[in-house]
C-alpha cells in the first residue's frame, strides 16, 4: 500500500504501475495523487491519451478504452471515478474485477474514490478489488488525514522551502 511519500518517490523514479486504486479520507491528498499519476503518464496538453469516466459509464466502454492504443504516445491514462462498489450489481463488480485483473501494457488505469471512502478492512467487495489490483501488479494509494504533528512538520517544511 502506497502513501503520499512512497507514491511520489515511485513516480519520481519513473515506475508507473498498470493499476492504481486511490482512496482514503483526505480529499485534497487524493486529488493531488490523481494529478501526480496523470502527470507521470501523459503530458499536460495530451487530451487524446487522458480519458476520464464517472460512475455510471458502461464498463465495456472503459475496457475498450484501456485496450485501445495510445495516440502518438507510449501510454494512456484512463480514470474511473466514484464507482459505487457497495451499491452496484454483483455483475458490475465482477466486470470491474475482470478489467482490473487484465491490465494492458500501454494503459494506466486509475480507480479514483475522491468523494467517497472505502472500507478496506470490512467490505468483502473492496477486499476483492484490492486483491485484484495487487495481483495485476498495481497498488492501493491510501491517503488519510494527517495528524496534528504531521501537519505541523509539513507546514514547517513549506515555510523552510519558501525561505521565510
Amino acid at each position: 500500500m502506497l502513501n503520499e511519500k512512497t507514491l511520489k518517490d515511485s513516480l519520481g523514479q519513473g515506475a508507473l504501475l498498470p493499476v492504481y486504486l486511490v482512496c482514503g479520507d483526505d480529499i485534497y491528498l487524493k486529488k493531488q495523487a490523481l494529478d501526480r499519476i496523470i502527470s507521470a503518464t501523459v503530458s499536460p496538453d495530451d487530451d487524446m491519451n487522458l480519458v476520464k469516466y464517472n460512475f455510471g459509464v458502461s464498463l465495456q466502454e472503459v475496457y475498450d478504452e484501456l485496450n485501445g492504443f495510445p495516440v502518438m504516445s507510449d501510454k494512456k491514462c484512463v480514470v474511473l471515478s466514484e464507482f459505487d462498489i457497495e451499491k452496484s450489481a454483483q455483475s458490475e463488480v465482477d466486470s470491474l474485477l475482470e478489467i482490473v485483473s487484465d491490465p494492458n501494457d500501454t494503459s494506466v488505469f486509475v480507480l479514483y474514490f475522491g468523494n467517497s471512502e472505502l472500507d478496506l478492512k470490512k467490505s468483502k467487495r473492496v477486499k476483492s478489488l484490492v486483491s485484484a489490483v495487487q495481483k495485476a501488479g498495481g497498488e492501493v494509494v491510501c491517503l488519510n488525514h494527517k495528524s496534528a504533528d504531521e501537519l505541523a512538520r509539513w507546514l514547517c517544511s513549506l515555510f523552510d522551502r519558501s525561505g521565510r
